[in-house]
């Protein structure tokens, strides 16, 4: 994983994985459900073929684990899933939690309060709106103040607002590295650090000699670069 970059303000609360259990459920979250849900990624994206579309594996990926993810959270705990300008969420029945779903970089899942993942690819307008919405501001303009007197702890309030599920396989190991976090703000369509990060264990697949790696491994979905033919 790469380094760092070194971050201006207060360290993020990283809550490992021998408490994201009792986090999560604290959010309303069962990790079962999470856990479903990416594994159902990962055997959707291994279907992909180097015949589908150079970006199957990584889109396939994603629409799997929303899908399982809302339908287990719907199950579990009767969450409610929308699509608000066509952005997939569910919220918890109090709507005080939302939680979607994003590819994230080689950082995600790793321990480290300097450590800040970004996301695969740029987020378009409708999470920036939902990150600039005037709840969310409040939510986290309350937690900076309080930061501001002492970081943040994992024994205080659990933040409410926008949360999100990120996911990153790792080229060649065959791990899923993943965490639920709740982002401090976004720019540009890119995260700019994280307010909480709370960091489940590794999946494994199978390992480095697994006969079928799925095609989206060392990162999401692939651009598609187009080229003057004349």
């Amino acid at each position: 994983m790469n380094s760092p970059e070194p971050q201006s303000y207060r360290p993020t609360l990283v809550v490992g994985p021998d408490d994201a259990g009792a986090y999560l459920e604290r959010l309303g979250i069962t990790s079962s459900v999470l856990l479903e849900a990416l594994e159902a990624g990962e055997r959707r994206a291994s279907e992909i073929t180097k015949f589908h579309p150079v970006t199957a594996a990584g889109l396939t990926r994603w629409i799997e684990v929303v899908g399982v993810l809302r339908d287990g959270l719907a199950v579990d705990a009767d969450w409610i899933p929308s699509d608000d300008l066509n952005r997939p969420v569910t919220t918890r029945p109090d709507f005080a939690v939302s939680l979607s779903v994003v590819g994230g970089d080689e950082l995600t899942g790793s321990l480290g309060a300097d450590h800040q993942p970004k996301a695969a690819r740029r987020r378009g307008s409708a999470t920036t709106a939902a990150l600039r919405d005037q709840l969310e501001l409040i939510t986290v303009a309350k937690v900076l103040e309080a930061e501001a007197v002492a970081p943040l702890t994992i024994a205080d309030a659990v933040p409410e607002g926008q949360w999100f599920l990120l996911y990153h396989r790792e080229k060649g190991t065959g791990k899923l590295f993943c965490e639920v976090s709740k982002a401090r703000d976004i720019s540009d369509g890119q995260f700019t650090g994280w307010l909480v990060r709370v960091i489940l264990d590794p999946l494994t697949f199978g390992g480095a000699d697994v006969a079928v790696r799925p095609l989206d491994e060392g990162g999401d979905d692939l651009d598609f670069k187009i080229t003057d033919a004349g």
